[in-house]
């Protein structure tokens, strides 16, 4: 009865090498767009939660100033700015003082921020005429910064003199950029007269830069 002989079969040192080869570059090219979207989705959740707590504290602040407050945009019953419920930024400072306050202020700086050491360099600034309050000069020398206990920045848009402020999520951890941990805010009063952070304006008098993180993106 003849009988196969059963030969072994293995891998060659050469085979072995070309094998790794091909999965280090294609784990060299998938690697960063996977980091880069763990690290994009840890930025969204991030803002998500400062925009929980800071819509939280509007009702604290609202209650302690009796009620109402003096800063805001009006809004429609429609969710636009109307004129219907009017437009006032007269108590501006008196409200982002309150709100800072109520998040436990670690710092404060009215003024030279960048020096003083309140603020990271940003990877860009507003330059177009319009929305100054957003511009180098505004943020490092003429802006009042809040450095906060949950770790964000806020900043109050021409020194609080509007109802509208950036905030940076992360403080002064990278990546600096505007849309991606560096948001605006404003402040709505709405047609049945309670007021609310405007999430859709989180772009707002920011430089739009490519690649930013937008309201759809986040919330729909």
């Amino acid at each position: 009865m003849h009988r196969g002989i059963m030969k072994n079969k293995a891998f060659t040192l050469s085979e072995v090498l070309i094998t790794l080869g091909v999965i280090g570059v294609v784990a060299a090219m998938t690697l960063p767009t996977v980091i880069n979207k763990v690290e994009r989705n840890i930025l969204k959740q991030q803002f998500k939660k400062v925009l929980s707590v800071y819509s939280q504290n509007i009702l604290k602040t609202t209650y302690d100033l009796g009620g109402s407050m003096n800063c805001y945009y009006g809004q429609d019953e429609n969710g636009q700015i109307s004129s219907t419920t009017g437009i006032d930024y007269s108590g501006c400072k008196t409200f982002y003082e309150h709100f800072a306050k109520n998040l436990k202020v670690i710092k404060k700086c009215e003024g030279n921020a960048l020096v003083d050491g309140c603020l990271p360099v940003y990877s860009e600034y507003r330059s177009e005429s319009g929305c100054s309050g957003y511009s180098e000069q505004a943020f490092n020398v003429t802006n009042t910064v809040y450095v906060l206990a949950d770790g964000t920045l806020l900043m109050p848009y021409a020194n609080q003199t509007l109802a509208a402020a950036a905030v940076d999520i992360n403080g002064k951890k990278g990546p600096n950029k505007p849309g991606y941990d560096l948001f605006n805010f404003s402040i709505m009063k709405t047609h049945k007269n309670s007021y609310i952070i405007n999430a859709p304006s989180i772009n707002g008098c920011l430089p739009y830069l490519e690649g930013r993180l937008t309201y759809d993106e986040m919330f729909k």
